[in-house]
């Protein structure tokens, strides 16, 4: 069994060696990587491919008892438990969301490595800007104050940062009769970008929408 925790279960031979091979009692060694993904560390903006690589290690004066990779066996998220022949295994993932893959490694004498796990979320939708004050077409008086007010949020990898014209709770710009542009850009963990733009007007005479 893998874990403590886990049923004991029978297994079948799976790969014939010979007897040098039979003495080898170290666990295999996996490591996993992100080779393609755009974005940066646990967070992509695109599909993922995760690789993950086994190998067998030597004790120094015993490389013959060295049996090999049998298999790398392997979970992603709440799926069913895979295995794939030999020592290397790739996997492409495109959902959006937050993923787990947990896996191991066995060698031809039957060795397990303990369970590891990479974590990463894939988000490839852009952050939502809520623009409430200046809205667009908004009619302001010369000099008023008013207060600016906006929100920008991320359902999957969080907000990185978010930038206004102005930070919320500051005067916009009523200075001068004019049209103004208000915007505001935001940009989530996983590099997505969204900007926002909205005019309003400065006039010299009060105005009720």
């Amino acid at each position: 069994r893998q874990n403590p925790s886990d049923a004991f279960q029978t297994l079948l031979p799976s790969a014939v060696i010979n007897a040098d091979q039979s003495q080898d009692l170290l666990a295999p060694i996996s490591l996993s990587t992100i080779t393609q993904g755009d974005g940066q560390h646990n967070f992509y903006r695109s599909d993922v491919t995760v690789n993950i690589k086994a190998t067998d290690p030597d004790i120094a004066g015993e490389e013959n008892h060295t049996s090999g990779i049998l298999h790398i066996n392997y979970h992603l998220d709440n799926g069913n438990n895979e295995k794939i022949n030999g020592d290397i295994l790739d996997l492409l993932i495109s959902e959006e969301g937050e993923h787990a893959i947990t896996f191991f490694a066995t060698d031809r004498a039957g060795n397990n490595e303990q369970e590891k796990t990479i974590t990463f979320t894939i988000d490839k939708t852009a952050p939502t800007i809520v623009m409430t004050t200046p809205y667009d077409g908004a009619h302001y008086t010369f000099k008023q104050t008013i207060l600016a007010d906006w929100s920008a949020s991320d359902n999957l990898s969080g907000i990185d940062s978010a930038t206004g014209t102005v930070n919320v709770g500051s005067p916009i710009d009523t200075s001068s009769i004019k049209t103004n542009d208000f915007a505001v850009t935001a940009t989530d963990r996983a590099g997505n970008t969204a900007k926002k733009t909205v005019s309003y007007k400065v006039v010299s005479y009060s105005f009720v929408d």
